[in-house]
Protein backbone atom coordinates (compact mmCIF):
# COMPACT_ATOMS: atom_id res chain seq x y z
CA UNK A 1 0.00 0.00 0.00
CA UNK A 2 1.53 3.30 -1.14
CA UNK A 3 0.14 6.66 -0.12
CA UNK A 4 -0.53 9.31 -2.75
CA UNK A 5 1.83 12.27 -3.12
CA UNK A 6 0.86 15.28 -1.07
CA UNK A 7 0.66 17.39 -4.22
CA UNK A 8 0.61 16.65 -7.93
CA UNK A 9 0.68 20.12 -9.45
CA UNK A 10 3.89 21.55 -8.00
CA UNK A 11 2.02 24.43 -6.38
CA UNK A 12 3.07 23.81 -2.79
CA UNK A 13 4.75 26.78 -1.11
CA UNK A 14 8.44 26.85 -1.89
CA UNK A 15 11.08 27.40 0.80
CA UNK A 16 13.01 30.65 1.00
CA UNK A 17 16.33 31.18 -0.77
CA UNK A 18 18.40 30.25 2.29
CA UNK A 19 16.89 26.77 2.42
CA UNK A 20 18.92 24.31 0.36
CA UNK A 21 16.85 21.18 1.09
CA UNK A 22 13.27 20.97 2.31
CA UNK A 23 11.61 17.59 2.85
CA UNK A 24 7.90 17.57 3.64
CA UNK A 25 5.85 14.55 4.79
CA UNK A 26 8.22 12.02 3.21
CA UNK A 27 7.05 8.44 3.22
CA UNK A 28 8.88 5.46 1.80
CA UNK A 29 7.54 1.95 1.41
CA UNK A 30 9.31 -1.20 0.33
CA UNK A 31 6.27 -3.30 -0.45
CA UNK A 32 4.29 -3.38 2.79
CA UNK A 33 7.25 -2.23 4.88
CA UNK A 34 6.88 1.43 5.89
CA UNK A 35 10.46 2.70 6.20
CA UNK A 36 9.97 6.49 6.39
CA UNK A 37 6.88 7.92 8.05
CA UNK A 38 5.91 11.54 7.42
CA UNK A 39 9.48 12.82 7.77
CA UNK A 40 10.02 16.59 7.70
CA UNK A 41 13.53 18.02 7.43
CA UNK A 42 14.91 21.43 6.53
CA UNK A 43 18.56 22.20 5.77
CA UNK A 44 19.61 25.82 5.46
CA UNK A 45 22.65 27.20 3.69
CA UNK A 46 25.85 26.63 5.67
CA UNK A 47 24.29 24.17 8.12
CA UNK A 48 25.69 20.79 9.07
CA UNK A 49 22.83 18.46 9.98
CA UNK A 50 23.71 15.10 11.53
CA UNK A 51 21.28 12.19 11.25
CA UNK A 52 21.77 9.69 14.07
CA UNK A 53 19.85 6.67 15.28
CA UNK A 54 19.92 2.88 15.50
CA UNK A 55 20.51 0.66 12.48
CA UNK A 56 17.32 0.25 10.48
CA UNK A 57 15.86 3.58 11.62
CA UNK A 58 15.64 4.99 8.08
CA UNK A 59 18.67 7.32 8.09
CA UNK A 60 20.32 6.01 4.92
CA UNK A 61 16.97 5.68 3.15
CA UNK A 62 16.20 9.31 3.95
CA UNK A 63 19.49 10.64 2.64
CA UNK A 64 19.15 8.56 -0.53
CA UNK A 65 15.66 9.97 -1.03
CA UNK A 66 17.02 13.51 -0.61
CA UNK A 67 19.36 12.84 -3.53
CA UNK A 68 16.80 11.01 -5.64
CA UNK A 69 18.74 7.75 -5.52
CA UNK A 70 15.65 6.24 -3.91
CA UNK A 71 12.20 7.36 -5.01
CA UNK A 72 10.13 8.38 -2.04
CA UNK A 73 6.59 7.01 -2.04
CA UNK A 74 4.85 10.25 -1.09
CA UNK A 75 5.64 13.76 0.00
CA UNK A 76 7.77 16.47 -1.56
CA UNK A 77 11.46 17.27 -1.53
CA UNK A 78 12.71 20.68 -2.61
CA UNK A 79 16.33 21.29 -3.60
CA UNK A 80 17.00 25.01 -4.09
CA UNK A 81 13.28 25.47 -4.70
CA UNK A 82 12.98 22.76 -7.36
CA UNK A 83 10.45 20.14 -6.34
CA UNK A 84 11.19 16.42 -6.45
CA UNK A 85 8.04 14.29 -6.56
CA UNK A 86 7.94 10.48 -6.66
CA UNK A 87 7.18 10.84 -10.39
CA UNK A 88 9.83 13.46 -11.23
CA UNK A 89 11.37 12.78 -14.64
CA UNK A 90 14.88 11.41 -14.97
CA UNK A 91 15.96 14.57 -16.81
CA UNK A 92 14.75 16.87 -14.03
CA UNK A 93 16.24 14.56 -11.42
CA UNK A 94 19.63 14.82 -13.12
CA UNK A 95 19.46 18.61 -12.97
CA UNK A 96 18.57 18.54 -9.27
CA UNK A 97 21.38 16.11 -8.47
CA UNK A 98 23.97 18.47 -9.90
CA UNK A 99 23.55 20.60 -6.80
CA UNK A 100 23.96 17.70 -4.37
CA UNK A 101 27.23 15.86 -3.92
CA UNK A 102 27.00 12.36 -2.46
CA UNK A 103 29.65 10.47 -0.49
CA UNK A 104 28.94 6.80 0.15
CA UNK A 105 30.21 4.24 2.65
CA UNK A 106 32.01 2.25 -0.03
CA UNK A 107 33.86 5.03 -1.94
CA UNK A 108 32.56 3.97 -5.42
CA UNK A 109 35.76 5.04 -7.17
CA UNK A 110 36.55 3.76 -10.67
CA UNK A 111 39.37 1.24 -10.07
CA UNK A 112 40.79 1.56 -13.60
CA UNK A 113 41.22 5.32 -13.31
CA UNK A 114 43.85 7.30 -11.44
CA UNK A 115 42.85 9.51 -8.53
CA UNK A 116 43.03 12.56 -10.80
CA UNK A 117 40.90 10.90 -13.48
CA UNK A 118 38.29 9.96 -10.88
CA UNK A 119 37.98 13.59 -9.81
CA UNK A 120 37.85 15.19 -13.27
CA UNK A 121 35.48 12.70 -14.92
CA UNK A 122 32.13 14.12 -13.81
CA UNK A 123 32.94 17.84 -14.23
CA UNK A 124 34.05 17.16 -17.80
CA UNK A 125 31.13 14.90 -18.73
CA UNK A 126 28.28 16.56 -16.84
CA UNK A 127 29.33 20.20 -16.56
CA UNK A 128 31.29 20.18 -19.86
CA UNK A 129 34.30 21.69 -18.11
CA UNK A 130 37.43 21.90 -20.31
CA UNK A 131 39.98 19.28 -19.30
CA UNK A 132 42.64 21.87 -18.43
CA UNK A 133 40.26 23.63 -16.03
CA UNK A 134 39.08 20.34 -14.55
CA UNK A 135 42.67 19.27 -13.84
CA UNK A 136 43.50 22.59 -12.21
CA UNK A 137 40.41 22.36 -10.00
CA UNK A 138 41.10 18.71 -9.14
CA UNK A 139 44.64 19.49 -8.04
CA UNK A 140 43.33 22.20 -5.71
CA UNK A 141 40.72 19.83 -4.26
CA UNK A 142 43.18 16.98 -3.80
CA UNK A 143 45.47 19.36 -1.93
CA UNK A 144 42.49 20.39 0.22
CA UNK A 145 41.92 16.76 1.27
CA UNK A 146 45.65 16.13 1.77
CA UNK A 147 46.22 13.94 -1.28
CA UNK A 148 48.03 16.13 -3.80
CA UNK A 149 50.88 13.62 -4.04
CA UNK A 150 48.49 10.75 -4.85
CA UNK A 151 46.95 12.15 -8.03
CA UNK A 152 48.59 9.55 -10.29
CA UNK A 153 47.87 6.62 -7.93
CA UNK A 154 45.07 4.13 -8.52
CA UNK A 155 42.39 3.39 -5.92
CA UNK A 156 43.87 -0.06 -5.29
CA UNK A 157 47.05 1.62 -4.03
CA UNK A 158 45.24 3.71 -1.42
CA UNK A 159 44.08 3.08 2.13
CA UNK A 160 40.39 3.21 2.92
CA UNK A 161 40.74 6.66 4.44
CA UNK A 162 42.55 7.95 1.37
CA UNK A 163 39.86 6.49 -0.91
CA UNK A 164 37.16 8.26 1.07
CA UNK A 165 39.04 11.55 0.88
CA UNK A 166 39.28 11.12 -2.91
CA UNK A 167 35.52 10.48 -2.93
CA UNK A 168 34.99 13.75 -1.06
CA UNK A 169 37.21 15.62 -3.55
CA UNK A 170 35.27 14.03 -6.41
CA UNK A 171 31.96 15.18 -4.91
CA UNK A 172 33.32 18.71 -4.42
CA UNK A 173 34.50 18.81 -8.04
CA UNK A 174 30.88 19.09 -9.15
CA UNK A 175 30.66 22.36 -7.19
CA UNK A 176 27.55 21.26 -5.29
CA UNK A 177 25.41 23.46 -3.09
CA UNK A 178 25.34 20.71 -0.45
CA UNK A 179 27.13 17.46 0.35
CA UNK A 180 25.29 14.36 1.55
CA UNK A 181 27.27 11.74 3.48
CA UNK A 182 25.96 8.22 4.08
CA UNK A 183 27.98 6.84 7.00
CA UNK A 184 31.28 7.91 5.40
CA UNK A 185 33.49 6.31 8.07
CA UNK A 186 31.63 3.05 8.73
CA UNK A 187 33.74 1.00 6.29
CA UNK A 188 37.06 2.31 7.64
CA UNK A 189 39.49 0.83 10.11
CA UNK A 190 39.31 2.81 13.37
CA UNK A 191 42.71 4.44 12.90
CA UNK A 192 41.63 5.88 9.52
CA UNK A 193 38.40 7.46 10.71
CA UNK A 194 40.04 10.62 12.05
CA UNK A 195 41.57 11.69 8.73
CA UNK A 196 38.16 11.63 7.02
CA UNK A 197 36.40 13.41 9.89
CA UNK A 198 39.08 16.13 9.81
CA UNK A 199 38.34 16.84 6.15
CA UNK A 200 34.62 17.00 6.95
CA UNK A 201 35.26 19.34 9.88
CA UNK A 202 37.35 21.58 7.64
CA UNK A 203 34.45 21.73 5.16
CA UNK A 204 32.07 22.61 8.00
CA UNK A 205 34.44 25.39 9.08
CA UNK A 206 34.20 26.73 5.50
CA UNK A 207 30.37 26.77 5.84
CA UNK A 208 29.77 23.90 3.43
CA UNK A 209 26.16 22.76 3.69
CA UNK A 210 26.17 19.10 4.74
CA UNK A 211 23.78 16.36 5.78
CA UNK A 212 25.64 13.52 7.47
CA UNK A 213 24.34 10.08 8.41
CA UNK A 214 26.79 9.04 11.09
CA UNK A 215 27.51 6.78 14.05
CA UNK A 216 30.31 9.14 15.12
CA UNK A 217 28.65 10.81 18.08
CA UNK A 218 31.62 13.06 18.84
CA UNK A 219 31.46 14.47 15.32
CA UNK A 220 27.69 14.97 15.57
CA UNK A 221 28.10 16.75 18.90
CA UNK A 222 31.11 18.92 18.04
CA UNK A 223 30.67 19.78 14.36
CA UNK A 224 26.98 19.75 13.46
CA UNK A 225 24.62 22.70 13.81
CA UNK A 226 21.62 20.43 14.37
CA UNK A 227 21.12 16.77 15.16
CA UNK A 228 18.08 14.74 14.13
CA UNK A 229 17.51 11.45 15.93
CA UNK A 230 15.62 8.87 13.87
CA UNK A 231 13.98 5.68 15.09
CA UNK A 232 11.38 3.44 13.45
CA UNK A 233 11.12 5.69 10.41
CA UNK A 234 10.37 8.90 12.36
CA UNK A 235 12.42 11.90 13.37
CA UNK A 236 11.81 11.42 17.08
CA UNK A 237 13.72 14.49 18.20
CA UNK A 238 15.69 17.29 16.59
CA UNK A 239 17.72 20.08 18.14
CA UNK A 240 21.06 21.74 18.72
CA UNK A 241 23.78 19.22 19.60
CA UNK A 242 24.37 20.50 23.13
CA UNK A 243 20.69 20.33 23.98
CA UNK A 244 20.01 16.97 22.37
CA UNK A 245 23.06 15.21 23.82
CA UNK A 246 22.94 16.71 27.30
CA UNK A 247 19.20 16.91 27.84
CA UNK A 248 17.19 14.77 25.40
CA UNK A 249 13.46 15.35 25.68
CA UNK A 250 12.21 12.02 24.37
CA UNK A 251 12.65 8.67 26.19
CA UNK A 252 13.63 6.93 22.95
CA UNK A 253 16.41 9.46 22.33
CA UNK A 254 17.64 9.12 25.90
CA UNK A 255 17.71 5.33 25.65
CA UNK A 256 19.72 5.44 22.42
CA UNK A 257 22.28 7.90 23.77
CA UNK A 258 22.72 5.93 26.98
CA UNK A 259 23.51 2.84 24.92
CA UNK A 260 25.92 4.41 22.45
CA UNK A 261 27.62 6.75 24.91
CA UNK A 262 27.70 4.26 27.79
CA UNK A 263 25.88 6.58 30.17
CA UNK A 264 23.42 5.50 32.80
Amino acid sequence: MVASPTSTNGQSPKPDAEVIIQASKINKYYGERHVLKDVDLQVRKGEVVALIGPSGSGKSTLIRCLNGLEKHSSGEIYVLGRVMHPNTSHKELSLIRRDLGMVFQSFNLFPHMTVLQNVIEAPMLVRKMPKKNAIEMAEVLLAKVGLAEKKEAYPGQLSGGQKQRVAIARALAMQPQALLFDEPTSALDPELVGEVLKVMKDLADESMTMVVVTHEMQFARDVSCRVAFLADGHIVEEGEPHQLFSNPQQPRTKMFLERVLGKS
